[in-house]
């Protein structure tokens, strides 16, 4: 996934070099997202917050991963802007 955006490239870690796009396609990418357990309209929310960003792109690279890439599905609207 990283390959695709050499701009961000001071946000990459091991754990997102992994990330490939079939990943991403299956929103197994090990990148949190939590768009459900607050209202969009809240500021807790990450689509809230992504949506409201200066650069979304950097606001997703930013996470940390915290689960292995390919091994958890978490619906993610962040994932989908990368696409």
């Amino acid at each position: 996934m990283l390959s695709f955006f050499p701009d961000y490239a001071s946000l990459g870690t091991p754990e997102k070099e992994q990330i490939s796009i079939h990943q991403m396609l299956a929103m197994t990418t090990g990148l949190p997202f939590d768009e459900e357990t607050y209202p969009i309209a809240d500021s807790r929310n990450d689509a809230h917050q992504l949506f409201l960003s200066a650069d979304p792109v950097a606001f997703m690279l930013g996470k940390d991963v915290v689960h292995t890439p390919g091994t958890t599905y978490q619906y993610n609207s962040g994932t989908t802007l990368l696409l």
